[in-house]
């Protein structure tokens, strides 16, 4: 992402953990020029005084509730996209994906980008697990069950919640985009129930290419995270 809004009428509210969580990896990441063209919009309340502000926050160019309409804010957006050549008006796969190629220096296996996983892993265990747990329960027939992560970078959260289910019928594929940080998560994965494909899953062929992955067909459900 490019532009990331940042919405709030109470300042307990932007700094709460897992909205301050968003906002200072995006920030992070636009120091580190990993998002050379990235922007914070703050879109606050009034009633949030300049002094409450993060200091991440605190200068930049803000739009306030009670004032700005929402589509006025939509047309800075798009005004500011248009201006760095992010504006796509041919939205296929391909002109998107070589504007993102241009224009963003993300990679999952930077330094920073595996940090903000593992912590996304750890906040989110609690929220996971138990919808994870009693999905798998409901799927009655018999077979190998299948669990499908897009995006799933080199894994972490994959290997950490299937460590957790004792249940030998689990399968769980990890698709990614990104071939190299596929690589690195074969190499660490010892568990015989987990999977990594190279497979874009906005292509043509995403189906046929799951449907050998997951061989034999045999299976109960897919879920997808």
């Amino acid at each position: 992402a490019t532009v990331l809004i940042v919405v709030g009428t109470k300042i307990a509210y932007v700094e709460s953990r897992w909205v301050r969580y968003e906002w200072e990896c995006f920030h992070q990441d636009i120091l580190a020029e990993t998002k050379p063209n990235g922007i914070i919009i703050p879109y606050l309340s009034r009633n949030i005084q300049r002094s409450e502000k993060p200091m991440s926050l605190r200068n930049l160019e803000t739009f306030l509730i009670e004032q700005n309409p929402v589509d006025e804010l939509a047309d800075f957006v798009v005004n500011y996209l248009r201006a760095k050549g992010l504006l796509f008006e041919d939205l296929s796969p391909s002109v998107c994906e070589a504007g993102i190629d241009e224009h963003s220096r993300y990679r999952a296996i930077s330094a920073q980008e595996r940090r903000n996983i593992e912590i996304q892993s750890r906040l989110t265990l609690d929220m996971d697990l138990p919808i994870l747990t009693r999905a798998l329960g409901q799927l009655k027939t018999p077979g190998r069950k299948y669990v499908l992560d897009v995006g799933c970078a080199e894994g972490v959260t994959l290997k950490d919640r299937l460590s957790r289910i004792d249940d030998p019928d689990l399968c769980v594929v990890g698709i990614d985009r990104d071939a190299d940080v596929l690589e690195m998560a074969k190499m660490n994965n010892e568990d015989g129930r987990l999977r990594f494909a190279h497979i874009e899953v906005d292509s043509d062929e995403f189906e046929s290419n799951m449907l050998l992955l997951i061989t034999p067909r045999r299976h109960s459900f897919c879920i997808s995270l």
